[in-house]
């Protein structure tokens, strides 16, 4: 290898060996800031009425069906969240009921959320 290869490929490898570092702050953090405030309460959901839920959002014989069809998912349904357990659903999916108002009273609460303007479903399929 000649010389002048030699310092290229010196300079090469300083050149690269350069880049792998990591730059330093310009300012120093001062470490008697305090830190940022911890984030406001959300109120908690209140429950709503059955008075207050749309009568387009009455329970109907096809919801009852369609959570019926997801109770074989349901019971075996591992959430991420660990919002749920399968055993959070054994009661409603053992329930003979046949009256989807009376079922899904018994089984799930409807609960405001906010300013109650909006429309959100705990249960999808």
């Amino acid at each position: 290898m000649s010389p002048a290869r030699g310092r290229l490929a010196a300079l090469a490898a300083a050149a690269l060996l350069g880049a792998c570092t990591t730059p330093q702050p310009s300012t120093p953090v001062s470490p008697a800031q305090a830190p940022a405030p911890p984030p406001a309460a959300t109120p908690k959901p209140a429950v709503a009425t059955r008075t207050e839920i749309p009568a387009a959002f009455a329970a109907t014989p096809q919801a009852l069906e369609a959570f019926r069809r997801a109770c074989p998912r349901l019971l075996k349904r591992t959430d991420a969240s660990g919002l749920t357990t399968a055993t959070d659903w054994q009661a409603a999916c053992a329930d003979p009921e046949a009256d989807p108002a009376t079922f899904f009273a018994r089984h799930f609460a409807p609960v405001r959320l906010g300013d109650g303007k909006g429309l959100a479903t705990g249960y999808f399929e």
